[in-house]
């Protein structure tokens, strides 16, 4: 364990590293971007961020206004439990996004916006290790437990809104909910219940309770299948499911100091409180946007302040572009990840591997069924606050869970199961190179114009040209290329993954006595290895 314990401080160090730099912040985007903020300084003295997050505006307009009332309520020895610097007064504790409670949150208040890189590196540790002793826990092998955490830690979901850490904040503790609740079923023991219950609160703490919700709502189906499985087998473990119950419980009354500001806040503020369920059924995910499982900025581009070319014409969300942004639909793990859930998901035979099956499925079907959505946001009310697409931390946490069942699914001397692999790597490389394809040229000005006449005819424009297409959505020319750049960079790099994914589990022409079929099982190192290096 140490070796893993080692690389995922490492993996974490490295993804920061820049925010370490002296006159380096890890913030989204500069003050310079802001007209607002800039005003009176002199124009050729701003410096635009060259790679700006237009997704992550809440970072500057929410977070870090909240850190400042936050840290001039404590200069003054007052609790910050009250905001005068909006309207006539808002509680502050009330409101989502502070994490006025939460520990982690004191590092910026401590360091200033210098701690907000120190911040995320500690969250990204936290989800790392927390898979690992996780995976640890339901007794996958060191290196496929190495292999989930990667996969975890590295997804496009958390890296994703590493900015945004009452987000990350909050879904970062759902691994050490889970190991909490499944060492105390294995063992008994109460502290490890304690500690399911600590980790439930420090994610309600963080202050964004859709995603606590969602965590809450997963554990509590694992406990209850816990307990069903028990009820059919030994009684020990329907009373261990109960026990878990009890832990996620007292973990919410741990947290009732935020919790019940934050349901008054939900309550109050109509933004917060439970849509309609046809306006909800409408926020799910499109079909295209499953190309984003290999390819996870195939349609969505952060950088870009407007629409994204390669998403209008596929996805009718696209007319909203915070809506497919890469933050909201990520749910990549990795190709080579995605091929080890699918083998663990066919042949894992643990009822967790089975179960864990079953929820990944049920997130995508509520997500591309908006009629399936509605109906179930009628019947389960966390689903209806807040964008339905941050269920697919739940899918994404279950797919790394997959991928490590899938490492110890090969060791199983049975061809079928690397041929398999075999076949979904192949699939996957053709899918690749097919959307490899269909992304457009830009290599001239004419072929930027073509594409975008190409959409106006599309939307029904009329007789239009190239110029006035761009005058009417506002979309620069440089969009085109940069949504392009992109899109064939994100792909290029599926491929070059699902090639990698073809020579580990190419089948043997002649079974190995020792029982490996596959080159993993020669060098299970190579399997997170290949994970790493992809993500």
């Amino acid at each position: 364990m140490v070796v893993p314990m080692l690389t995922l401080v490492l993996v974490a160090s490295v993804l920061t590293a820049e925010s370490w730099l002296p006159g380096q912040l890890f913030l989204p985007l500069t003050l310079d971007d802001f007209p607002a903020w800039s005003a009176g300084e002199v124009e050729a003295d701003l410096q635009p961020h060259p790679n700006p997050n237009w997704t992550m505006s809440d970072v500057l307009h929410l977070l870090v206004p909240g850190l400042a009332v936050t840290s001039e309520a404590l200069a003054r020895g007052e609790a910050p439990l009250w905001d005068p610097s909006q309207a006539l007064g808002l509680p502050h504790i009330d409101q989502v996004h502070y994490s006025v409670l939460y520990p982690p949150a004191w590092i910026p208040l401590a360091l200033g916006l210098n701690g907000l890189g120190l911040l995320a590196w500690f969250h990204l540790l936290a989800a790392g290790l927390g898979m690992l002793v996780y995976l640890r826990s339901i007794h996958r092998s060191t290196v496929a437990a190495a292999t989930g955490a990667l996969a975890f830690v590295c997804s496009a979901w958390i890296t994703a809104r590493l900015h945004s850490f009452p987000v990350v904040g909050a879904a970062v503790w759902m691994p050490w909910v889970l190991w909490g609740l499944q060492r105390g079923a294995e063992s008994g023991r109460a502290r490890y219940y304690l500690s399911g219950a600590v980790a439930l609160a420090l994610s309600m703490l963080a202050g964004f309770p859709q995603v606590t919700l969602l965590i809450g709502c997963t554990a509590g189906l694992l406990e209850v299948g816990r307990m069903v499985r028990g009820l059919v087998g030994k009684k020990a473990g329907a009373m261990s499911g109960l026990a878990g119950l009890a832990a996620l419980a007292l973990g919410v009354a741990f947290s009732a100091v935020q919790v019940l500001p934050t349901l008054h806040y939900m309550e109050a503020d109509s933004a917060r409180s439970a849509q309609d369920l046809k306006v909800l059924s409408q926020q799910g995910l499109e079909w295209p946007l499953l190309n984003q499982l290999v390819a996870p900025d195939f349609y969505a581009d952060a950088g870009l302040p407007g629409l994204n070319p390669m998403a209008l014409g596929n996805v009718r969300q696209a007319a909203s572009p915070s809506a497919i942004n890469r933050a909201e639909t990520s749910m990549s793990v990795g190709v080579v990840a995605l091929i080890l859930a699918v083998l663990a998901m066919i042949f894992g035979r643990t009822w967790l591997s089975r179960l864990w099956t079953l929820i990944v499925l049920a997130v995508f079907a509520l997500l591309l069924w908006p009629e399936l959505l509605a109906q179930a946001a009628a019947w389960l009310p966390p689903l209806r606050f807040g964008n339905p697409k941050r269920l697919l931390l739940i899918s994404t946490f279950g797919l790394s869970v997959l991928a490590a069942g899938g490492v110890d699914v090969l060791r199983r001397p049975y061809l079928r199961i690397t041929s398999l692999g075999w076949f979904l790597s192949f699939a996957i490389t053709a899918w690749t190179v097919w959307l490899m394809v269909a992304v457009p040229s830009t290599s001239t000005s004419g072929d930027i114009n073509d594409w975008a006449l190409r959409l106006a005819d599309e939307f029904s424009l009329g007789q239009v040209t190239a110029e006035q297409f761009y005058m009417f959505t506002g979309i620069e020319p440089d969009s085109f290329v940069r949504a392009a750049s992109t899109s064939f960079r994100s792909t290029l790099i599926a491929l070059l993954a699902a090639l990698m994914a073809l020579l580990i589990f190419r089948p043997r022409a002649r079974p190995i006595q020792s029982g490996w079929g596959c080159l993993a099982r020669q060098a299970p190192a190579l399997l997170p290895g290949a994970v790493l290096i992809e993500l």
